[in-house]
This record gives structure tokens, C-alpha cells and sequence, in this order.
């Protein structure tokens, strides 16, 4: 009978072992399935960021064109100006 209480008490702890391990598998594989998760989160992210650093390339280039652009407008303004007034009979 000692034996039996034993034995019993044995197999209890066995099985707390067995719902231990089995928890510990569980979350072991989410933490597998978070890695992954984040390795393609961090690609994403890293796609992303390469596309807005060429965006980023491409509105410097536009905005150096702009400027120039805007400043050859400004001179044939004020050389359309100054004709108009240069001739300007009133």
C-alpha cells in the first residue's frame, strides 16, 4: 500500500511534467512563429525604406530643376517688365 501512494504520487508528478513540457512546446513554437513574423516585418520595413530614400534622391533632383526653372521665370518677368516700362509712352 505504501508503494501504491507512492507510485501514485509518482505518476502525478509525471503528468504535471508532461502539461509542463507540453506548455513549453507551445510557446516555444509562437516564439518561432513571432521570428518569422518579425524577419518579415524587418524586410518589409527595409523595402520601405529603400523606396523612400530613391523618393527622397528623386525630390532633391526636382527640386534643384524647380529652383532653376523658377529663377529663369523670374528673369523674364522682370525683363518683360522693365521692356514694357522702358517703351511705356504715358
Amino acid at each position: 500500500m505504501d508503494s501504491d501512494k507512492r507510485f501514485d504520487r509518482i505518476e502525478a508528478k509525471l503528468d504535471k511534467l508532461v502539461d509542463a513540457l507540453s506548455q513549453l512546446v507551445a510557446v516555444e513554437t509562437k516564439i518561432d512563429h513571432l521570428n518569422l513574423h518579425q524577419a518579415t516585418q524587418d524586410k518589409r520595413l527595409d523595402s520601405h525604406s529603400n523606396r523612400l530614400d530613391k523618393l527622397n534622391t528623386a525630390v532633391i533632383k526636382a527640386g534643384g530643376v524647380a529652383r532653376v526653372l523658377e529663377r529663369i521665370g523670374f528673369i523674364i518677368v522682370t525683363c518683360a517688365v522693365g521692356y514694357f516700362f522702358a517703351n511705356y509712352n504715358g
